[in-house]
């Protein structure tokens, strides 16, 4: 082996690893940035969203509607069944059809 081959080598070498390491260093970089930006966003207390809350409000308006609902004496199921059964049509065989 001649001392340039030799050389070439630890160029090529030195320079692959001097990417490596600039590639690394940016990671590393953006990794921090990251970390800063998650410690920040648990160390802010968490204030609700006022439309969240008008909402939420509203939500529970509408339990208790349905609620209220729920309470109130209705039709009996039989009553209904059988309004239902009287005002559908008769069945017909396939062969009346015909």
């Amino acid at each position: 082996m001649t001392t340039e081959s030799v050389s070439f080598r630890i160029t090529r070498t030195a320079e692959d690893l001097a990417q490596t390491v600039a590639a690394l260093s940016h990671r590393l970089v953006k990794l921090e940035q990251r970390l800063g930006a998650l410690e920040t966003a648990i160390q802010r207390p968490e204030s609700p969203d006022q439309a969240q809350l008008d909402a939420l409000d509203h939500v529970e308006a509408l339990l208790q509607d349905c609620r209220q609902l729920l309470d109130e004496p209705g039709p009996q199921a039989e009553a209904v069944a059988e309004v239902f059964l009287s005002s559908a049509p008769e069945p017909q065989s396939y062969r009346d059809a015909a």
